[in-house]
This record gives C-alpha cells, sequence and structure tokens, in this order.
C-alpha cells in the first residue's frame, strides 16, 4: 500500500510537496482501478488511503476516483442497494468536475448494481445514459460495453429478441476494435441467444466462430467455455459423437493447464453422453472422477449434482444397494449444508430407486416427504413473490399519486398566476381610462368587454382541462383496481393436484382388496389415511381455481373469440404473461421447472402462430 508523508498546502496555493502527493493518489487509484478485477481483496486499502489523503488537501478529483474504487468494492461483495446510493454521490462529483469518462465508469457500477437488485428496467436506463456519454467521447470500447450490457438486461429479462439486436449491435463495433477477445465474447453471447430461442444452426456458426478466434488467441479458458457450449449444443441436438468430442478436447485442455474445477464438469458432461449413449460404465467412471475432484477442492453444491448423476446410473444398472448409499450421502451433505433444496433431491432419490424395487411403502414414504419439502419451499418463493409484488404495486401507485398532485399544484399555480394578471390589466385599463378621458370612453368600453369575453373563453377552457385531468384520474384508479384484482388472482392461484393423489388413493384401494404380499392391510390403511389427509389439505383447490376463473371471466372470453382452442393451461399462462412475469417467476408460481415454462410458452407462440420477433407478453395485452 502507498504511503508518504506531505506538507498541508498553505491557503491561495499549492506547494511543490502538496503537487506530488496528487500525482501519487492519482497514480494509486489507477493502479487500483486496472487491478480491480485482479485482486480485489485490496479495493478497501487501496480506496481507503486515496480517501484519506485527498481528504486532507482537499482533492477534489482523487477523491472523486477513490469513491469510484469503493462503489467498485460494494458491487464485487453485493452489497447492491449499498453500490446505488454511493454511485449517486460520485456521479454528482464527477460532474462537478466535467469529467464524463468518471462519470461513465460509474454509471456503468450503477447499471451492475441495478442487475444485481433485480431492477432490470433501472438498470437499462443507466446503461442508456453509460451508452451516450461514450458516445460523446468517441469511445468504440466503451460504446461496446454499455451495448453489451443492455443486451444482457433483455436477456435477464426473457426478451431474447431484443437481447439479440443489442448482442448484434455490439458485434459490428468490436468487429472495428483491434481486440479479438472481445469479439469472440460477442459472438459467443449471439450463440448463447440463438441456442434459448432453439435455432441450433445459428448458435453453432456463431459459437465455432468464437472458437476460432480464441484459439487464435491462445486463450485456453475461453476456449474450454465455448467447446462446453458447443458440447452442450450437440448434445441436445443428440449429436452425440461431436458433444463426446467436444467434451473430450475440453477436458485436455483442462488437464493441461490445471485447471480442476473445469477438469470436474468436463467429467460430468461426459458422464453425460455416455449414459445417453447406453456406456453406463463408462458413465459411472467419469461421474466418480467428478465427485474426487469436488470433495478435493470443495464444491458442495456440485457434489450433490454429482451424487444425482451416479445414483441415476445405478438405478439404470438396477444396482439399488449402491443407489440407496449414494441416496443416504445425498441427504447427509443437505441435513449438514441445511440446505432445503439438496435435502428434497435425496428425498426424490429415494423415492426414484424404492419404486424401482417396487417397495412402494418406502417410495410412498420419501415421495411424501418430497412433496411436503416441496410445497414448503413453493410456499416460501411464493410469498416473497407476492410481497414483491404487491411492494412494486404500492409503489407505482404512490409514484402515480405524487405525479397527480404535482400536476395538480402546478396548473393551480399557473391559475393563480392568470388570475393576477388579469387583475393588473383591469386596473391599467382603469386607470388608463381615467387619464386620457372621455374621449376615449366607448372605445375603451368595447375593448374592455371584449377582454372579458377571452378571459371568460379562458375559464371555460380552464374547467374543461380540470374535467378532463379528472377523467385521467379516474381511468388511473381503474387501471390500479385492475392491477390490485390481477394481484390477488395471482396470489390466490394454487396448483390442481387432487386428481394424481385420488389416482394413487384408488390405486391403493385396489391393492387393498387384493394383497396377497406381506404387507398387512393394516400397514396399506395406514398409506390410504395419509393420502386422505393429503386430499383435504386441497379441499378449497376448486374454489380458488372458481375464484381464478371468475377474476378472468372477460379475458378468457376474449381469448377464446380471438384463439379458439386453447387449453385452460394455455387460458392461464396467458394471465400470468398480461402481468409481464418473466418464466422465472412463472414456474415458481405454477411450481415447474423454468425450461417446462419455456417450453409452454414455445408451444403458445407455435399454436397462436405469431412471429418470432413479437414479445408474447406484448401480444396477449392487446387481446
Amino acid at each position: 500500500m502507498l504511503s508518504c508523508t506531505y506538507n498541508k498546502p498553505q491557503k491561495g496555493g499549492q506547494t511543490s510537496s502538496s503537487k506530488l502527493i496528487y500525482e501519487e493518489i492519482d497514480s494509486l487509484n489507477a493502479v487500483a482501478w486496472e487491478q480491480r478485477n485482479v485482486r480485489p481483496d485490496q479495493l478497501p486499502g487501496y480506496s481507503k488511503e486515496a480517501l484519506f489523503l485527498s481528504d486532507s488537501l482537499n482533492y477534489i478529483k482523487g477523491k472523486a476516483y477513490a469513491l469510484r474504487l469503493v462503489t467498485s468494492h460494494l458491487v464485487a461483495t453485493s452489497q447492491f442497494d449499498s453500490a446505488v446510493r454511493q454511485a449517486n454521490i460520485v456521479i454528482n462529483l464527477f460532474e462537478s468536475l466535467n469529467d464524463t469518462l468518471g462519470q461513465a465508469s460509474t454509471l456503468n457500477l450503477q447499471g451492475l448494481s441495478y442487475n444485481g437488485l433485480g431492477d432490470f428496467d433501472k438498470s437499462r436506463n443507466v446503461f442508456s445514459r453509460t451508452l451516450q456519454l461514450y458516445k460523446n467521447l468517441k469511445d468504440l470500447d466503451g460504446q461496446s460495453r454499455a451495448m453489451n450490457n443492455i443486451a444482457i438486461t433483455f436477456f435477464y429479462n426473457d426478451d431474447y429478441v431484443n437481447a439479440l439486436k443489442w448482442y448484434f449491435e455490439c458485434l459490428k463495433i468490436r468487429e472495428q476494435l483491434p481486440d479479438k477477445g472481445t469479439l469472440a465474447i460477442a459472438k459467443s453471447n449471439i450463440g448463447m441467444v440463438y441456442r434459448r430461442l432453439a435455432k441450433s444452426d445459428l448458435a453453432i456458426k456463431y459459437y465455432t466462430e468464437a472458437l476460432d478466434l480464441v484459439r487464435d488467441l491462445k486463450d485456453k479458458v475461453a476456449e474450454m467455455t465455448v467447446l462446453g457450449s458447443l458440447g452442450t449444443i450437440y448434445y441436445d441436438q443428440y449429436d452425440l459423437v461431436k458433444s463426446l468430442e467436444c467434451h473430450q478436447e475440453a477436458l485436455r485442455i483442462a488437464l493441461e493447464i490445471g485447471d480442476r474445477q473445469r477438469e470436474a464438469l468436463a467429467y460430468t458432461n461426459l458422464g453425460a453422453v455416455e449414459q445417453e449413449n447406453g456406456n453406463l460404465e463408462n458413465a459411472l467412471q467419469y461421474y466418480n472422477r467428478n465427485l474426487a475432484i469436488l470433495e478435493d477442492i470443495g464444491g458442495k453444491t456440485n457434489k450433490i449434482v454429482a451424487l444425482m448423476n451416479m445414483a441415476e446410473v445405478y438405478r439404470l444398472q438396477k444396482k439399488w444397494g449402491q443407489a440407496i448409499k449414494v441416496s443416504q450421502k445425498m441427504l447427509e451433505i443437505g441435513q449438514a449444508n441445511q440446505s432445503e433444496n439438496e435435502i428434497l433431491q435425496a428425498y426424490q432419490s429415494f423415492a426414484e430407486t424404492y419404486k424401482g424395487m417396487e417397495d412402494f411403502k418406502k417410495a410412498f414414504h420419501y415421495s411424501s416427504k418430497y412433496h411436503a419439502l416441496k410445497d414448503s419451499i413453493f410456499n416460501k418463493d411464493k410469498i416473497a413473490i407476492t410481497e414483491e409484488l404487491s411492494a412494486k404495486y404500492e409503489s407505482e401507485k404512490k409514484a402515480a399519486e405524487i405525479a397527480l398532485k404535482e400536476k395538480e399544484l402546478a396548473e393551480l399555480k399557473h391559475s393563480q398566476e392568470a388570475r393576477n394578471l388579469y387583475v393588473l390589466l383591469v386596473i391599467f385599463v382603469l386607470v388608463a381610462l381615467v387619464g386620457i378621458g372621455s374621449v376615449y370612453y366607448l372605445r375603451q368600453r368595447d375593448k374592455f368587454k371584449k377582454e372579458r369575453s377571452i378571459a371568460q373563453k379562458n375559464r371555460e377552457l380552464a374547467e374543461l382541462s380540470l374535467k378532463n385531468e379528472q377523467s385521467k384520474k379516474d381511468l388511473l384508479k381503474s387501471e390500479l383496481d385492475y392491477k390490485s384484482r390481477e394481484l390477488i388472482n395471482l396470489t390466490n392461484f394454487v396448483l390442481e393436484k387432487e386428481s394424481a393423489n385420488k389416482e394413487i388413493e384408488e390405486k391403493l384401494m385396489a391393492v387393498l382388496k387384493k394383497s396377497n404380499s406381506s404387507m398387512s392391510k393394516d400397514e396399506l390403511s395406514d398409506i390410504l389415511l395419509s393420502i386422505k389427509k393429503s386430499l383435504k389439505i386441497n379441499e378449497g383447490h376448486h374454489e380458488l381455481i372458481h375464484h381464478l376463473q371468475q377474476l378472468n371471466a372477460e379475458f378468457y372470453g376474449k381469448l377464446d373469440e380471438k384463439i379458439p382452442g386453447l387449453t385452460m393451461n394455455e387460458k392461464r399462462l396467458c394471465a400470468l404473461l398480461r402481468l409481464n412475469l418473466t418464466s422465472k417467476q412463472i414456474a415458481v408460481i405454477l411450481n415447474i421447472a423454468t425450461e417446462s415454462v419455456d417450453m409452454k410458452r414455445y408451444r403458445l407462440r407455435k399454436k397462436i402462430g405469431i412471429e418470432s420477433d413479437t414479445l408474447l407478453s406484448e401480444f396477449v395485452n392487446t387481446i
């Protein structure tokens, strides 16, 4: 860390010692900024010393750049709320210094903070301001980074069409720059979006171009990343030969450079391909190597995934004892980590194993545990989403009320000024009448009448304007009431699951009547009793679904008129899309995987027959 002694400058000038310290502060800030991604742990020390020296000398530029380091550290440590507030202070300092580059770099940090908070609309606005500043500076590299960040906000919002548009804008600029590394990143990002859009051929094209670039640059880490992506796309296409080649090449590079984390990932991918090929022993060997590395380097979360894969292979091999041992190890890790999701995966593994063994009593036991814990997790997530939506709704409502009040005050002030001006004008006319005399009396009276007529028309126009504003207020209230109904609809929506439980009940009743196995009728009766208790939990579902249909009756009617043949599940998906929810939020509400939501959206898009460049949520909101 930089340390130095200095003499405090005298008022009205600078000493030669203080000038040297200014240079040292600038150097300290510059070095720390360049090293922020390499040694982020040193940022607090650098910024603290630079800030102390700058405050001592009242050196505003040094203080601004030191506080930018503080903001960068807050972003790196995921303290996003604090980073947003700190960024505002720094931006104001740079504005006072007319430092456009400082403003742009700090706005970029603020945009990343909003991304971290999940507020992609705000982050997009901030990145747009950043882009304009870089355009003013004619900084092509800065422009490309801003465009890339704007694309990311659309990608996180599942708006792949706009994400692709901005990634291509970024690509156009990066093709003009000498840095081929950033060009490879741009092509990889485009490949990633095409993969999400299920356009595998285009995804492979751009990933392959990115691969050629990183190989020319001899960037081994980037080469492994692109190879992994290509291998996954080939796997999705069921081109297992090419998928295997990509993952084997990624493994070779990982072993060459000693990257154990990516070596473990390559083993997982190779195991998946071999499992799909039916080479179960090879798959098991890869999964075991993956697990051994994770145990060595301490990858707790990935360890659960490795164990899940191993349990699946053991079940395919009908090695039930091994599958149970692996499932037990998963459960122990989940309990040690106090991770509900890991425990959930262990219960699921137990249930699938005992089901394969035809030990239905234990299979039902773990299946019940799985569903009970899954419902608990779902309810927690649903409450969190409901609270988030409620807070957003209240915030928008208050913002609308404040804007309306500010407009009313402005109109009132304008009206008062108009009245004052009118009074002054009348006084002026009266004085003029007295001064000019009776010769001009008749002319002035006519003039006064005309002015009064104009004033009357102005008042009438003002009254009409107030009525229009009232109409706007009524419309706003109607829209807010509608959003409230939609929020209630979302909060009270509960998934249907009675039919599955009833089907199990009927099957077990049949078993109970015919049972000659070692399982006693009392045990089967206990299972039936558990199912009936589970069914009681779901007795209110029909009433809630009926309530959902009532709230959306008019909307569902419009859907039937415009798009005949939609199923009830597709209508419910349309109702959720009207709220502009992301696939992740819809997945939590419907208690399904995000990929399942993407598939439902894809099927709905095909069924409706809308163009790929039209957002599904925008189309639904036009109905």
